[in-house]
């Protein structure tokens, strides 16, 4: 997998109404998924943050904010991310949230998460992104 370097990466990047780029949150600790995740996504600012208690304590007060996050649900216990996801919502009220999910055990989604189950292809990334 090649990522493209940043300043290609902005310049055809996702934008919002703001005219700023979007930026994803990607929680995830292991090196191989993420270089696949940048590379499903290479019109997003992606910005690695490599553990789920980091990407809590630095929701208050990111610049930018994050529009999307998305974490691997298999490192992180579901009940934790069903918390997260209200106390992310005080700070970024439309942030988007992808759960990916290799063991198949979570059939029922948390409220207002799309779940990705692994292995997944660029296409089913990029639809849930763009939901």
């Amino acid at each position: 997998l090649t990522l493209k370097p940043r300043e290609q990466q902005n310049e055809t990047a996702q934008r919002d109404n703001s005219g700023r780029s979007k930026t994803v949150w990607l929680v995830e600790e292991s090196g191989p998924l993420r270089l696949l995740v940048s590379d499903c996504l290479p019109d997003y600012r992606v910005q690695v943050i490599p553990s789920f208690s980091e990407a809590v304590s630095r929701l208050p007060g990111s610049d930018p904010a994050p529009d999307l996050m998305i974490i691997d649900v298999d490192r992180v216990p579901i009940e934790a991310v069903e918390a997260l996801v209200p106390q992310a919502r005080n700070f970024v009220p439309r942030l988007r949230v992808v759960a990916l999910d290799g063991s198949g055990s979570r059939r029922q989604a948390v409220e207002g998460v799309a779940i990705v189950k692994k292995p997944f292809n660029a296409s089913d990334l990029r639809t849930a992104v763009n939901g």
